[in-house]
């Protein structure tokens, strides 16, 4: 379970795809612009699947 996989680049993607850079640098200042909320709203879910994931035993389960 990656974080960025299902928190930081889903939101990222739609973002970006509005947007037209003309290189590295202009994502870099996109992201570094990003509200600092936004990522610790990505460390707390995280916290809850990893704990949702432990009291399930690590089983799969769907959405």
């Amino acid at each position: 379970m990656a974080p960025g996989d299902y928190y930081l680049f889903p939101k990222l993607k739609s973002n970006l795809r509005v947007w037209k850079f003309n290189g590295d640098e202009e994502v870099e200042e996109v992201i570094l612009q990003t509200d600092k909320k936004y990522f610790s709203e990505g460390i707390n879910m995280l916290i809850f699947r990893y704990n949702k994931c432990i009291a399930i035993k690590g089983n799969y389960i769907q959405k």
